[in-house]
């Protein structure tokens, strides 16, 4: 069940696409990897820029707190992607980045 937070600060976009609630994290990213699926943290550290970040094979992206990923998410990530920045800027809210991501991985589907 989505709560009624989800739904207000997605503007109802959460009623048109699929989304999962887990307990563990890690049981779930291990499931999604014996399944074939890619794991990409979203890290200003990442060591794949987004730009070249290959936007065709199955993926679940992982986005941390403004405070970065768990140490053992992490660990289960098999790519950790950065957003190139310009400027002085040196990172985004992590509801940016994931928008970012996902619209890349979108774009690149196309």
């Amino acid at each position: 069940m989505i709560g009624e937070t989800v739904m207000k600060t997605s503007a109802g976009a959460a009623t048109h696409m699929p989304l999962a609630r887990v307990v563990n994290l890690q049981h779930a990213l291990e499931t999604m990897k014996a399944q074939g699926i890619w794991i990409a943290g979203l890290d200003s550290e990442g060591d794949t820029d987004l730009l070249s970040f290959d936007g065709l094979i199955p993926v679940c992206v992982v986005v941390g707190s403004e405070r970065g990923m768990r140490p053992t998410v992490r660990k289960q990530c098999d790519m950790i992607v950065r957003i190139p920045m310009w400027g002085r800027i040196e990172s985004l809210n992590a509801s940016v980045a994931a928008a970012l991501m996902l619209y890349e991985v979108r774009r690149k589907r196309l």
